[in-house]
């Protein structure tokens, strides 16, 4: 339940973001990688996107919208259920870009993902020690019904 909130909560902030738009700058001016991956994301076709983004801050680490770049490949990330490679990515726009537009943005955001991570490792203890707790009562159920066996056995 409280997952399912956070989540909603992710996605709201998410949506909201994606609507910001950067100061307008002539389209010649911004590197072509960067305008091939803009048109992916806004088309939604993430998995070209992130590709595209990542190849562009490989190549343009200090560029103007490196930023950018990191920023919405967090949210292609979140989008994805890659919380953990989302969250490193936000974290690289705080730490890398402190100038950054998206620095607020990047903050609460992977504040949101990093506690579904920890959300998440707590169900999947909870849910292990229900499994634990499962197979020990199925043990039990089998050494009885084997004692049972050995008893009809020795009964012969």
């Amino acid at each position: 339940m409280i997952s399912r909130l956070l989540l909603c909560s992710i996605l709201l902030v998410l949506s909201f973001v994606s609507c910001q738009q950067k100061v307008h700058i002539e389209p010649a001016k911004v590197p072509a990688e960067f305008r091939k991956a803009e048109q992916h994301f806004y088309e939604q076709n993430f998995s070209k996107a992130l590709k595209q983004y990542r190849e562009f801050v490989n190549n343009n680490p200090y560029n103007i919208y490196s930023d950018d770049a990191y920023f919405k490949m967090g949210y292609i990330y979140t989008e994805q259920g890659n919380y953990q490679q989302a969250s490193e990515a936000f974290n690289t726009v705080i730490e890398d870009y402190p100038r950054s537009q998206w620095q607020y943005d990047a903050k609460v955001i992977k504040k949101l993902v990093d506690e579904i991570m920890a959300l998440r490792r707590r169900e999947n203890r909870s849910s292990c020690s229900d499994e634990v707790k499962e197979f020990r009562k199925e043990n039990e159920r089998l050494r009885q019904r084997i004692e049972e066996l050995q008893r009809i056995i020795g009964d012969m």
